[in-house]
């Protein structure tokens, strides 16, 4: 009799279960699929795990008694037993059909992921009137399943009520998708593209994509940042942040880019003051470049390093051109004084023997005047070593130096000179001294020759670290626009200060004085 009944149930199990397969065939093939076909067929040769539960009479009987949806599914997820499960679960779980029959709920999904089905199983009863709208609703779950082997399957379950004829539910019907692979698949696209996405966003460039107007639609970062006041947007005319005599050659390039699909690059400034080397890469859709990527790299340092480089070597050959020129300027003092003085002391010495033999009062007096030439020539060889270094710098220091220059120039050019110092110490250090002297000195001989002043003030002092130097006159004055690029003098004293990291002002107008001012720091000088 007992197996009667089983066989009884067992029946019924199995043809509620066809049905039920049936009917979720019928509805996914949108009525294409005839009654006679057999399902159980289909459901052995697809990819996916079928599965039913029938729900024990109990459970039956509290829906019709109105229990609590929270406790029918309680109730359910309890004594879940499989009444059916396709050949697919062995691919997916491990399990054969036969040994899921005998596995509770918790042996194949995780206890979130019983909580998830839990939850689902009683909204739907909640939903549920007495012939509810929803009862043929399919309900969608993300389910973590675990394999035979211990692993963990990420799956999709699809699954709807079995209902009777009175529309009470009697079982589940679901279908589960191993997607573990597309997880992985997914989940691996979503790294590299958070990797890419940082990579991106992290560029050095700026990369911008344009349409066909020019206009911005990405762009990898904003630009500048939030204290730069605006801010490139989205949507914004690309070229519009360019200075204006810039404008031109961005659009040219813009141009050429989409009429001859070919990169073009080319540098521009913006109106932030950032240089910008840039790359129009056109990118082709299916008959014309729909779109351009604009690469963009701050080379504002590179330009002023390439800049500053160009500057040294205009230095560079402006001192190559100031020594050049002093060069010859001692070469012609020396051909037109001291060796004038000593060519001429060498002929009366050679006369002098014969002179002496004819006339010896004549060639005594010449014997006089090789005499006075020589001693000419010994002072002119003394200014000239003055005029390079004089021995007084190196004996007592700059002051005394300084004064000695003060007083030549006074008594040669006749100009009352003031002369100031203030120095803790006789001598600089190594290279200073040499540069103060020849500053001063270059300044002093300017105001000698052009000034047309009768009084000149020298002034030199230490002070917080620094040599401070004052040469100013009260003469005829230049103009500095007109006359400063041509005065070997003017370019001389800045460069000499800028090898020591030394600044220089220099003050004039027409007829109302120079005034030359030079600050060198001490620290600096021995380098």
């Amino acid at each position: 009799m007992r197996n009667d009944t089983m066989s009884t149930v067992g029946k019924r199990a199995s043809d509620q279960t066809n049905e039920a397969l049936r009917a979720f065939f019928e509805e996914s093939a949108e009525g294409g699929i005839v009654s006679d076909l057999d399902y159980r067929t289909i459901a052995y040769n697809v990819a996916d795990v079928i599965w039913t539960i029938d729900f024990p009479a109990e459970i039956i009987q509290e829906q019709l008694n109105r229990a609590p949806p929270e406790a029918i599914a309680d109730a359910i997820v309890d004594n879940w037993r499989f009444s059916y499960v396709s050949p697919a679960s062995e691919r997916v779980f491990g399990y054969t059909p036969k040994e899921c029959l005998s596995l509770v709920l918790g042996d194949l999904i995780t206890p979130e992921t019983i909580d998830r089905v839990r939850n689902a199983i009683a909204e739907v009863l909640a939903l549920d009137a007495p012939v509810p709208a929803e009862a043929s609703e399919k309900r969608f779950l993300e389910v973590d399943c675990l394999a035979k082997d211990g692993s963990l399957r990420a799956c999709e379950n699809v699954s709807s009520f079995i209902r009777n004829d009175r529309g009470v539910p009697t079982g589940l019907l679901g279908i589960i998708r191993d997607v573990t692979q597309r997880r992985h698949a997914e989940k691996a696209l979503r790294e590299s593209e958070a990797t890419l996405r940082g990579l991106f966003e992290n560029l050095p460039a700026i990369v911008v994509m344009l349409d066909r107007e020019a206009n911005i639609q990405f762009m990898n970062r904003t630009y500048p940042n939030a204290q730069a006041g605006e801010i490139i947007q989205v949507g914004d005319p690309a070229f519009s942040f360019a200075l204006p005599e810039h404008l031109d050659t961005c659009r040219r390039a813009f141009e050429q880019a989409l009429s001859e699909n070919t990169t073009q690059t080319i540098e521009v400034q913006d109106i932030f003051g950032v240089w910008w080397s840039c790359q129009l890469v056109p990118i082709a859709g299916e008959s014309v470049i729909d779109n351009l990527i604009l690469i963009a790299t701050d080379v504002t340092e590179a330009r002023l390093a390439a800049e500053a480089v160009k500057k040294e070597q205009r230095l560079l050959r402006q001192m190559l051109e100031l020594h050049e020129r002093e060069r010859r300027l001692i070469s012609y003092e020396i051909h037109d004084g001291f060796t004038q003085q000593l060519a001429g002391a060498l002929f009366r010495l050679q006369a002098f023997r014969g002179a002496l033999e004819r006339n010896p009062d004549e060639a005594w007096k010449g014997l006089d005047v090789a005499a006075d030439l020589l001693t000419g020539a010994i002072d002119e060889a003394r200014r000239l070593i003055s005029g390079l270094r004089p021995p007084i710098l190196d004996e007592l220091g700059i002051a005394d130096a300084v004064q000695y220059l003060v007083y030549e120039h006074g008594k040669r050019d006749s100009v009352e000179i003031e002369y100031l110092h203030d120095l803790p110490t006789a001598h600089l250090p190594p290279g200073l001294d040499d540069a103060v002297f020849r500053i001063i000195q270059e300044s002093l001989q300017n105001a000698c020759r052009h000034s047309r002043s009768d009084k000149i003030r020298v002034s030199l002092e230490q002070s917080e670290g620094w040599i401070n130097i004052e040469v100013r006159d009260w003469g005829i004055g230049f103009d500095l626009n007109s006359v400063e690029g041509k005065r070997f003098g003017l370019q001389g004293i800045r460069e000499r200060a800028r090898l020591l990291d030394g600044q220089v002002a220099i003050e004039s107008a027409p007829n109302e004085g120079t005034r030359i001012s030079v600050a060198i720091p001490i620290k600096n000088s021995a380098t």
